[in-house]
């Protein structure tokens, strides 16, 4: 599995590159598995909730995607949230789609652990995470 790499260059010890096919398809199978336990729903962690990766991939990504994005050695700017938000969009429809594929009738939910204007794209998320599901509640909670 693809891990997840900070600004600095440091390799982010648990945390996996957003990017990353085998990411989204992990996400896919492991929200299917939580799924086939039937639960009422499904929180996603407050860690998911700024999808910022540093690693190759990602930053020749984000070049392909924002070629006039001026940004030195590390990525930043509304362009870097974007792209970020994109990201974090992936992931969250990668558990949408794991966890709707086995039961649509399960509601998920954000651990959030920001608020306010961000820049953070919390009203494309919940769109994302009712996607397949029966119109139900996107939940929010905070997380910490």
């Amino acid at each position: 599995m693809s891990q997840s790499v900070a600004a600095n260059g440091h390799v982010r010890v648990g945390r996996l590159c957003p990017s990353a096919p085998e990411t989204l398809a992990y996400v896919r199978e492991l929200y299917a598995t939580y799924a086939r336990i039937r639960p009422k729903f499904i929180y996603i962690d407050d860690d998911v909730s700024m999808c910022a990766c540093f690693c190759a991939r990602c930053r020749a990504e984000f070049a392909r995607r924002f070629p006039a994005a001026r940004c030195g050695d590390v990525p930043s700017g509304p362009d870097w949230i974007e792209f970020c938000n994109d990201r974090t969009d992936a992931v969250y429809g990668a558990a949408e789609a794991g966890a709707h594929g086995v039961d649509p009738s399960i509601e998920l939910g954000v651990m959030f652990c920001s608020s306010g204007d961000n820049g953070l794209d919390a009203a494309r998320w919940a769109r994302t995470l009712r996607a397949h599901g029966k119109g139900g509640t996107v939940r929010w909670r905070p997380g910490g």
